[in-house]
């Protein structure tokens, strides 16, 4: 027996929703699991998030990290992800400007938005799980101003950079 159907966004591009779209407020579906984090917002943007609450969808977040790419410094990027050093140093800049690391930025900004219910977080060693763990468990709610300059500063993120199964492989 199904006690509770969901469906997942792959991607959040406008052509997947175009595609599953109103699929996402069938009534067979109670959840939906879509990619969201500081660097892309696709889906406040174009107004799913509202939907889905309206709509009483449980609504589960992954790629919090963007696949690692927020933990990243600019510098340690592979050549192939250069397009993101931009994006990346202004996390970075709004972390030490704020006194509040990447990780708990990452965690607290999708964490703390109307709508969401539950994170999705991934990991490949233990100790990364240890610290997601703490991530969220400790991550603070954060100053409003912040969230208005995450917001602003990540409005228009090239879909190359936001989309892991856009980036070119690594040559090296």
């Amino acid at each position: 027996m199904i006690g509770c159907a969901g469906i997942s966004v792959g991607a959040n591009t406008a052509e997947e929703y175009r595609t599953i779209g109103e699929r996402l407020f069938d009534d067979t579906y109670e959840a939906v699991q879509l990619p969201m984090n500081v660097c892309d917002h696709r889906p406040l943007q174009n107004g799913v998030m509202k939907r889905l609450r309206d709509a009483g969808k449980t609504v589960f977040v992954r790629s919090l990290f963007l696949q690692g790419l927020v933990h990243l410094a600019p510098e340690q990027l592979p050549a192939h992800l250069e397009e993101a050093a931009a994006p990346l140093s202004a996390l970075h800049g709004l972390s030490e400007r704020y006194g509040i690391s990447v990780g708990s930025i990452a965690v607290a900004f999708i964490r703390d938005l109307q709508g969401v219910d539950s994170l999705v977080v991934g990991a490949e060693t233990p100790q990364q799980v240890r610290g997601n763990i703490r991530l969220l468990e400790e991550a603070p709610p954060l100053p409003e101003r912040l969230t208005q300059e995450i917001v602003r500063l990540f409005a228009d993120m090239p879909e190359r950079v936001i989309t892991p199964h856009l980036w070119p492989q690594n040559k090296s």
